[in-house]
């Protein structure tokens, strides 16, 4: 039997640890603990983990923000059950789970993996982006989604959706988090949030809650060039949605599958484009040497005549 503790952070992805029976790990924001968790309200060695024969013991280490283990005050007893324990003001989930189920986890991660690196070929960059985006959303486990194509939040355009109101952009009608989204292009970074009411940027906004978002990821696109054209936006009705590190990663990775897409599709118009502008020249040639010949062969009529 193995333990998975999963840290879940407000406003950045989870990370999972697998714990082996026997493990006694230090938990603190100190980068010395072999369990780091960089947050204000975690001391520098808050508390200590020991795993032993199927059961857990967590003892706090005199902490200034104290821990909690299933919302109750710390007794430092031992429990073998799934169960929630608070560091300061994060939570972390600790799971049991025996060696087939984990292999079963990892079976089922490298088969998303799989799914979000697999090759597209259609027609269109529509057709392309919307497979896309529709594949990320199932493979989340969250609701609905856009792709957003542009620089900036004022000049933004609405490539597909899944779910959403699919009509311009326009703030005062978005159905999701605008402010995720200018944050994200404004810092050039992933806005997560497993749960709005905890995400110290997004709790405070009344539209997030009358729209129904509880956990929502906006992920910008970088070009070459390190310019910003466009982000893919996916939100979720259900609270403590966990986003894990890996969920990133394969974020991340469909993100630069969609580029590729944009850029594969992009050399393609070029060249068909100046496939289009060969053969017009080629025309105009044809059609060129055809009057120059009906001159000359006119020309040689007139010659004769004369003579």
């Amino acid at each position: 039997m193995l333990a998975i503790l999963t840290i879940c952070f407000d406003d950045s992805p989870a990370h999972r640890i697998q714990l082996n029976s026997g493990d006694v790990v230090t938990v603190g924001r100190s980068p010395a603990c072999e369990v780091v968790i960089d947050h204000p309200s975690v001391s520098g060695q808050h508390a200590q983990l020991v795993y032993r024969d199927g059961a857990c013991q967590v003892i706090d280490l005199d902490s200034s923000n104290g821990s909690q283990l299933n919302g109750m005050p710390l007794l430092d007893e031992q429990f073998s059950q799934d169960a929630l324990i608070t560091f300061g003001g994060v939570e972390c989930l600790v799971e049991f789970r025996d060696q087939d189920q984990v292999l079963a986890a990892l079976a089922h991660n490298e088969w998303r993996r799989k799914q979000v690196e697999k090759p597209q070929q259609f027609l269109s960059l529509k057709d392309i982006l919307s497979k896309r985006l529709t594949d990320l959303i199932a493979i989340l486990g969250m609701h609905r989604g856009m792709i957003l194509l542009g620089a900036d939040p004022d000049h933004l355009v609405v490539a597909v959706s899944v779910n959403m109101n699919a009509e311009d952009f326009n703030i005062n009608h978005f159905e999701g988090s605008y402010t995720a989204i200018q944050s994200s292009l404004e810092h050039r970074q992933p806005v997560f949030a497993m749960d709005v009411s905890k995400n110290a940027m997004l709790h405070q906004k009344g539209t997030v809650y009358q729209k129904n978002i509880a956990s929502l990821v906006s992920t910008p696109f970088i070009s070459d060039h390190d310019q910003v054209f466009g982000l893919i936006y996916i939100d979720s009705k259900e609270a403590s949605k966990v986003l894990t590190t890996f969920d990133l990663e394969l974020i991340e990775t469909m993100a630069a599958q969609i580029q590729m897409n944009i850029r594969a599709l992009n050399i393609e118009t070029k060249v068909n484009d100046l496939i289009a502008a060969l053969e017009d020249l080629t025309e105009m040639n044809d059609n060129s040497i055809d009057h120059l010949s009906q001159l000359m062969q006119l020309e040689g009529e007139q010659s004769k005549r004369i003579h």
